[in-house]
């Protein structure tokens, strides 16, 4: 499955003059690059970033979870699910204005 992360859209886009972490736009999502992980599969050639050491530790400390889906609100507050029915639910909740 693809990864679908909007960290490599931001990667491949960049600073567009409207903050570094502007929403990524469905137009975004067709950009093609290999980078961008909605349209292809697997991960990006090469990081995007550099990791720090609590990323580090993560990685060789991972936390058990049931979590396969994630969005962060406008808070920066992460949102969990497991299912992609959870994961659009909560999209609704968070990201769409209503």
């Amino acid at each position: 499955m693809a990864l679908g992360i909007d960290a490599t859209l931001q990667y491949i886009r960049g600073d567009v003059g409207k903050e570094w972490w502007a929403p990524i736009t469905v137009s975004d999502k067709q950009i093609d690059s290999p980078f961008n992980t909605y349209k292809y599969k697997g991960l990006p050639p090469h990081p995007i970033s550099n990791p720090g050491i609590s990323a580090i530790e993560a990685v060789l400390n991972p936390k058990v979870t049931d979590c396969l889906y994630y969005i962060h609100d406008k808070n920066h507050i992460t949102h969990c699910s497991v299912t992609y029915e959870e994961h659009q639910q909560n999209i609704q909740k968070y990201l769409v204005i209503n």
